[in-house]
This record gives structure tokens, C-alpha cells and sequence, in this order.
């Protein structure tokens, strides 16, 4: 299908910068003049390659090669791992998957080697892509699934929507266009947070093919149209091309010929720049199929070889059926039937090819989906189970809670019992204190008037002793008188 050649060369990738003329690659050239040989330098180098890679990938592929080289010779382990990441990108870009997945792998074990999870999660998302494009979706799935999880952990918000992006975009090309757009409009909602305008423009191509895929073109245009407002502001022509070529579908789709003539021809143009093979392939053939319904079958014709013939060169099989078809049909409306059965054969063996590898590709995602379905239920079972433990962990906690909360409030109860008996206790104290104070008070008084009248009785006997006569006295007396 047409929306799924398209979103093949759609890829997300995890950064961006516009490698035409400016300030900050110009800060590059000078900063790589002044630089010594040292760490520095090839992190200059890796800025280079990045920033030019992206639009230019052959232009990238020197700097990343230059790159690799001096930090081979400082046995810098991570330098070479963004080299061989660098490289691993550009030969993707470039449609050679073999060096792509080579270098690929080689920095995925350099990463893992020092530990480098950023870098891990990076060139697994790469991996990721060169199965997609091989047609091996279950095993494409199976990695970015694996960046997803990394990133999550890594907490890079910018990074778990691109790897959304990307797990809806393989669900596209497996036709699942419902599962497309819910993992889309997730991405679209994580990257709307982020100031990664490149990203979002990114997402309202594939927004706008998902919605073209689901038949909705109205609601696939409003997308698109955002997506040219996005691309012409930070100048991403290469996703330009892709929505001019998606923009053109409509407006045939529509009737409206003229313009969709004028939106293949945008996109042609922006593919020229960029020397995408593949996107030129695919435009070239939106524009066959125009040319066709016009009944120009000689530009037909003519825009159909061109696009077997990249079709071809870059190994896009699903492109190439459908150009041997379209051929074979031109060749029978000019009576050249020899010419009409070959191609006939070609586009035959083609799609027999096609129907092959489609059904076991199919065989291999039913079996991925079974796989992934076990694998949901089991991760489902286990956040239930996690759940119930956290819930049980709170309710422990309530109860624990509570518990010291009891405990704290009898400690207060008894606390304030202490206390108000201590005061009772205090005053009480007081009162005796008083009483006793009184009672001493009073003693002192008592034993004062006791003194007092003691002193008293003493005065009056010592007056009575000193009037009274004697007792040897009486006793003289009483002697005489007998």
C-alpha cells in the first residue's frame, strides 16, 4: 500500500539539526581548526557528523569515520561507540542495512560494555529501524519495545515519544492502523510537552498517514497542514517532501489533478535535494499513477521507469510490483505485448515474492502477537499483583498509623492525668504548706502564753514562798507551843 511505502521513509530519529549554513555549524568548523587532538576534538567531530548526517548522510559518514579514527587512537571507548552509532545511522539513511546493522551492533556492545544506557537505548532504536525496513516487524517490535522500556527508565520524555512514534508507525506498515494511532496520538501528546519542534513535525506526517490509512483524508489533511507549518518553520525538508508526496494523494484522490501534479512536483524537487532514492522511487510513482488517470500514458511510462529503476537499486520491492504492473498495462494500451507479458512475468514473480515473505511475515506476527498478548496479560497480572502488595502495604501502614496514633493518644491521656495530679498534688502541697505555716504560727502563740502564765504561776509562788513562813518555821512553832 502507498501509506506504508511512505511511513518507511518516515523514520523517527532521536536528533536532529538543520545541516545547512549557520551560526552554530559555523562555531563547529572554527572550534575543529583550534581544537587539539584530544576527547574534545571528537566531540567536535560527533557534532559534525550529527548535524550534517541527517540531510546529508555521506557528508556525515566522513565526519563519523573521522570521528572513529582519532578516538580508536585515544582508546576512547565511548567516543568510538557514538562513532560506530554515528555510522550505524548514516549507512541506514543511506539504505546499505548491512553496514548498518554491522555498526550497529558493534556499538551496541561497546555501550554495553561501559555502561553507557543513553547510548544502549539510542542505537536499539536503530536496530530496530533496519529490521523494520528488512520487513521483519515482530523482531523490529521486539527492540523498540526494548528502547521503550530503557528510555521509560531513563526518564527522557523526548525519547519515549519518538519510541512511541515508532512502534505506531511498524503497527501502520502490519495495517493495524487503530493501534497505529492510539501509540501516534500518545507520542503526539509527550512531544507537544517538549520543545522538539522537528519531532512534532515528524508526528504530524505520521498522524496524517494514519488517518489516510484509516480512510479519513479530511482529518488526514488538517494534520498535514500542521505538519507544513512545523516543517517550514525549522526548514525539515525531508518530512516536507513526504507530506507534499501524501498531499498530492489527496488531491487526486479529490479530483483535483492540477494540484496534486503541483504537490508531486514540491516533493520531487525536496527528494532531489536530499538524493532520496527511496522517496524519489515512491513520488516518482504518485506521479505515474497521476499521469495515468490523465491518460498521458507517455509521462506515465516514462515516470514509471524511473521508479522501478530506484526502486530497484535501493532493493523496494513493494515499489517495484507495482511499477512491472503499471508497466504491463501501458504496454498493452500501446499494443507492445511482448513488452506487456514480460513485465507481466516481472510484476508476477515480484508479487509471488511479496506474497511469500508476506506470509511469513505474517506467520511470524501472528506468533509476536500471541507472544506479546501473553506477555501484556502476564505484565497485566503482575501490576495487578503489584497493586494488591501496594494496597495491603497501605492498609499496613493505616493500620500501623493508627495504631501509633492510639499509642500517642493514651501517652497524651496519661501525660495529662500526670499532669493535672501533679497540680492537684501542688496544691495541695500549697495548702498544706499553709496550714502548716498556721499551725506553727499558732504553736509558737500557745507556747508563748503557756510560757506567759508558766511565769505568771512561778511570780505568784515565788510571792506566796516570800510570805508564807518556812516549814522548819512551822515546825519550831508547833514544837514550842506543845
Amino acid at each position: 500500500m502507498k501509506w506504508l511505502l511512505v511511513l518507511i521513509c518516515a523514520s523517527l530519529f532521536h536528533v536532529h539539526v538543520n545541516a545547512q549554513a549557520d551560526p552554530y555549524m559555523d562555531s563547529l568548523f572554527i572550534e575543529l581548526k583550534k581544537v587539539k587532538e584530544d576527547t574534545n576534538k571528537v566531540n567536535v567531530l560527533n557534532a559534525l557528523a550529527w548535524n550534517t548526517g541527517y540531510y546529508y548522510p555521506d557528508s556525515g559518514i566522513v565526519y563519523a569515520n573521522k570521528e572513529l579514527a582519532l578516538a580508536k587512537k585515544l582508546n576512547w571507548k565511548k567516543g568510538m561507540g557514538r562513532a560506530w552509532y554515528n555510522l550505524a545511522n548514516f549507512y541506514y539513511r543511506t539504505g546499505e542495512y548491512a553496514a548498518a546493522l554491522e555498526f550497529s551492533t558493534t556499538a551496541e556492545a561497546t555501550f554495553k560494555k561501559i555502561g553507557d544506557a543513553r547510548g544502549l537505548a539510542d542505537v536499539t532504536s536503530v536496530i530496530s529501524f533496519i529490521h523494520r525496513d528488512h520487513g521483519d516487524l515482530p523482531k523490529a517490535l521486539v527492540y523498540m519495545f526494548k528502547a521503550l522500556k530503557m528510555n521509560e527508565a531513563l526518564k527522557r520524555t523526548d525519547a519515549v515519544a519518538r519510541d512511541y512514534g515508532n512502534i505506531a508507525n511498524v503497527y501502520l506498515n502490519m495495517n493495524q492502523c487503530g493501534k497505529a494511532k492510539e501509540y501516534y496520538l500518545k507520542s503526539d501528546a509527550l512531544l507537544a510537552k517538549t520543545t522538539d519542534k522537528f519531532s512534532q513535525s515528524i508526528s504530524k506526517v505520521n498522524l496524517g498517514s494514519t488517518y489516510e490509512c484509516l480512510g479519513n483524508d479530511q482529518e488526514a489533511k488538517k494534520y498535514y497542514l500542521e505538519g507544513i507549518k512545523l516543517c517550514e518553520k525549522i526548514n525539515n525538508t525531508y518530512s516536507l517532501a513526504i507530506i507534499f508526496g501524501n498531499m498530492g494523494n489527496i488531491s487526486r484522490r479529490e479530483g483535483n489533478r492540477m494540484e496534486a501534479l503541483a504537490y508531486f512536483e514540491k516533493a520531487i524537487e525536496l527528494d532531489k535535494l536530499h538524493a532520496n532514492s527511496r522517496g524519489l522511487s515512491i513520488r516518482y510513482g504518485y506521479m505515474a499513477i497521476l499521469f495515468m488517470e490523465m491518460k498521458e500514458y507517455k509521462k506515465a511510462e516514462e515516470y514509471t521507469v524511473k521508479a522501478a529503476t530506484l526502486a530497484k537499486q535501493v532493493g523496494a520491492k513493494n515499489v517495484l510490483v507495482e511499477q512491472y504492473r503499471r508497466l504491463a498495462m501501458i504496454d498493452s494500451l500501446k499494443r507492445d505485448f511482448k513488452n506487456a507479458f514480460a513485465n507481466q512475468k516481472l510484476y508476477v514473480k515480484y508479487r509471488d515474492s511479496l506474497m511469500n515473505e508476506q506470509n511469513v511475515r505474517e506467520t511470524a506476527q501472528a506468533e509476536m502477537q500471541d507472544k506479546f498478548d501473553r506477555e501484556e496479560t502476564a505484565r497485566q497480572a503482575k501490576r495487578e499483583k503489584e497493586k494488591a502488595l501496594m494496597a495491603a502495604e497501605r492498609r499496613h501502614q493505616q493500620t500501623i498509623i493508627w495504631v501509633v496514633c492510639f499509642v500517642l493518644a493514651g501517652v497524651l491521656a496519661f501525660l495529662v492525668f500526670i499532669f493535672q495530679n501533679l497540680r492537684t498534688a501542688k496544691k495541695q502541697k500549697q495548702v498544706i504548706e499553709v496550714q502548716t505555716r498556721e499551725m506553727n504560727l499558732q504553736k509558737d502563740i500557745i507556747e508563748a502564753k503557756q510560757k506567759e502564765i508558766l511565769d505568771s504561776i512561778h511570780y505568784a509562788k515565788r510571792i506566796q514562798r516570800s510570805q508564807l513562813p518556812t516549814e522548819k518555821y512551822i515546825i519550831k512553832s508547833l514544837r514550842i507551843r506543845q
